[in-house]
């Protein structure tokens, strides 16, 4: 029988099976649940977990990843709302509430990369073990997570003297709030940030690996303690502040509803006032909380401790996704938009509108899931790859992705109904309009460029082992950056200047894209222009792939050529996918030219293999052996075998299986009893 346990990031076998009974972690309790949480009180994670308390850690990650990420989804619904209703919405709750939006997204989201995720190794060791070479984005990410707490306080207090103003404004002159609202947001915040930054810096907080645990966990030297305390303390006096201050102002707003009459504008004035008094309910419990762990702490109440902190994980989650739950789910005319939407999308019939919903279905999955897969496993595997690979895959996975949402943006979602008051906004932006439209071609010369640096990066990968490429390895980042702008330059000669516009067909009420006469010779120029150089890559490409598989057909049967062969698998489906592309722009230009029939079936076509170029390299990552796939393969199967005891960092209970010295363990050497 073999134990195992993740050390260091390498799995260590043939370890003695005689271990001593399980041993509860013999910390003083106040430090153990002091420096466990990091929401209040910093982010330094602790080492010193019993067994039990680190399952538990699993089972709130699990519980809050499944509520966490639909309430951000739903900030989508409400911006889109907020967009369509602009002009029935006052323009200081408009950028209150889109600063509120964007803060909360951003402060889930860091939470969740830089605290929750420590408490999932191995499976994210190597994400850590990146972040540990990278002191500035570990101490940027320690400050936002104190520093969130801040802003989204004061935009509380914001929103709350918003709606005080709205409500007074009916018997009262408060212009001077709709005037001057933008300056006094952001010179408060400017005050908040350099107070804050007075408290908090320097500071000097490292990921390292815990001998005990074999996992990496923030540390903080003792000079950072004074100052993690003072932080913690103004920031319990910042809440109560805020608490108190919008308690005054949320009463005398209540009290102000109550006096006028009944009209539409008190209807609309009591909807965002309930929005905003429940997300100063979920603030009150915050600050509540935090009190009963000043408390807790003061008198050493290690039971009382454990409960409030687990309690404040769910508070500070709902702080940040509460927003959109409340917007959506109380009455008022954001809820009147969404439903109003919903069942106009429901009584639709096939007639009315044709969803893509096929594109839809297989796009997603490879956007938000492959993509950020690929991209995990190429962060692990850097040291293993070459600088030129990284750096034109990066761009090539970051083009295709902007590629595929300015497609979906500009063009696809127009026949879609519930996406009128979406165009409707864009009809009144020239400037975007012309960009997405020059994006969408542009794009294009991007991903054949991609796939050229590509090809070139594997072909000198692999003459690399019989003759001298040198210059490629130390040239690219150059050739990479002339080319673009060559193109770039090329493309804006032929296109520019535009004056394409969205107007309304009456025939069929969606909006289409109407360019004039002047636009055609330059349009017709830039489509030939394209095919052009798509033709050019095609030959470039297939000549270097040729000489590319002679290589490597010729080389001995060794690890090297292993690895050369897989990426020039991925590097081949490309070039495959980019030249049935190609092919099918040949094709149109025969048709169009003899005015055939088959351009339906023409058009068509390339939309689903221009949605292949796009989204085809991550699957191909992932599906062709190699070493991406060999990496997720081993990750979904140490996944996969975790028990809930196993998936946790080994706590104290195998103690005797490691013999720590004071530097801390670098290697262990084991035999078999």
């Amino acid at each position: 029988m073999k134990d195992r346990f993740f050390i260091v990031s390498r799995e260590i076998t043939d370890i003695p099976t005689k271990l001593t009974p399980p041993v509860r972690a013999r910390t003083d309790p106040r430090r153990r649940y002091w420096s466990n949480i990091a929401y209040l009180y910093g982010s330094e994670s602790t080492p010193f977990l019993p067994q039990s308390r680190q399952e538990e850690m699993t089972v709130r990650n699990l519980v809050q990843i499944c509520y966490g990420v639909p309430g951000i989804s739903l900030y989508s619904l409400v911006l889109w709302a907020l967009i369509s209703l602009r002009k029935q919405l006052s323009r200081s709750f408009l950028v209150i509430y889109c600063l509120l939006i964007f803060t909360n997204i951003i402060t889930w989201l860091n939470a969740w990369l830089y605290l929750k995720l420590n408490t999932e190794q191995p499976a994210f060791y190597s994400y850590y073990e990146w972040m540990s070479t990278q002191p500035f984005l570990i101490n940027t990410c320690n400050f936002l997570v104190s520093n969130f707490n801040y802003v989204q306080n004061l935009y509380l207090l914001f929103l709350t003297f918003d709606r005080y103003a709205a409500i007074v404004s009916v018997t009262r002159n408060m212009k001077w709030w709709d005037n001057y609202h933008k300056w006094i947001i952001l010179v408060t915040h400017v005050i908040v940030l350099g107070a804050h930054m007075a408290i908090r810096l320097p500071m000097d907080i490292s990921l390292k690996v815990n001998p005990l645990t074999g996992h990496y966990t923030i540390t903080r030297p003792d000079s950072e303690n004074s100052r993690n305390a003072l932080d913690a303390n103004v920031r319990l006096a910042f809440g109560i502040t805020i608490f108190v201050i919008c308690s005054m102002l949320n009463v005398l707003s209540l009290l102000r509803l109550r006096v006028l009459k009944k009209t539409k504008t008190k209807t609309i004035q009591w909807s965002f006032f309930a929005i905003s008094m429940c997300i100063f309910a979920t603030q009150s419990a915050n600050v509540a909380v935090s009190v009963l762990i000043a408390v807790f702490n003061t008198f050493q109440i290690a039971g009382g401790l454990a409960f409030a902190y687990e309690a404040v994980s769910y508070f500070s989650d709902l702080f940040s996704i509460g927003p959109a739950l409340y917007t959506i789910i109380l009455p008022g005319l954001i809820r009147q938009f969404l439903v109003q939407k919903i069942l106009k999308v429901l009584r639709m019939t096939k007639t009315d509108s044709q969803p893509p919903s096929l594109t839809i279905c297989y796009g997603l999955p490879c956007i938000i899931i492959l993509y950020p897969l690929v991209l995990w496993a190429l962060t692990a595997l850097r040291k293993q790859l070459s600088r030129s690979f990284l750096l034109v895959y990066y761009l090539l996975i970051f083009s295709n992705i902007i590629t595929w949402l300015n497609a979906w943006l500009y063009l696809k979602l127009k026949a879609e109904k519930p996406f009128f008051s979406y165009y409707e906004w864009m009809s009144h932006l020239p400037f975007l309009i012309n960009t997405c439209n020059f994006l969408v071609s542009h794009f294009n010369y991007v991903q054949n460029l991609y796939l050229l640096f590509l090809t070139v990066d594997r072909y000198a990968a692999i003459a690399s082992i019989t003759r001298n490429l040198k210059w490629w390895k130390n040239y690219y980042k150059w050739i990479i950056v002339m080319t673009h702008a060559v193109v770039l330059g090329a493309h804006m000669a032929i296109r520019l200047p535009m004056s394409i516009s969205l107007q309304v067909n009456p025939s069929t009420g969606n909006f289409e894209m109407i360019r004039p006469d002047s636009e055609n010779s330059r349009n017709a120029l830039d489509a030939n222009v394209r095919l052009g150089f798509g033709i050019s890559i095609f030959v470039i490409c297939f000549i270097l792939n040729l000489r590319s598989l002679l290589t490597v057909w010729k080389m001995k049967n060794t690890k090297t050529r292993t690895i050369q062969r897989t990426f020039l698998a991925i590097t081949l489906c490309i070039f495959i996918t980019q030249a049935c592309n190609v092919a099918i722009s040949v094709i149109i230009a025969i048709l169009n030219s003899f005015k055939s029939s088959g351009l339906d079936f023409a058009y068509e076509a390339v939309s689903y293999f221009s949605d292949f170029f796009s989204i085809g390299p991550a699957l191909y990552t992932i599906i062709l052996p190699g070493l991406v796939r060999q990496f997720l393969h081993r990750k979904i199967r140490m996944v996969l075998r975790m028990s809930p005891i196993d998936s946790q960092p080994p706590s104290l209970t195998n103690v005797h299986a490691y013999r720590p010295d004071s530097n801390a363990i670098q290697t262990i050497t084991t035999s078999r009893n």
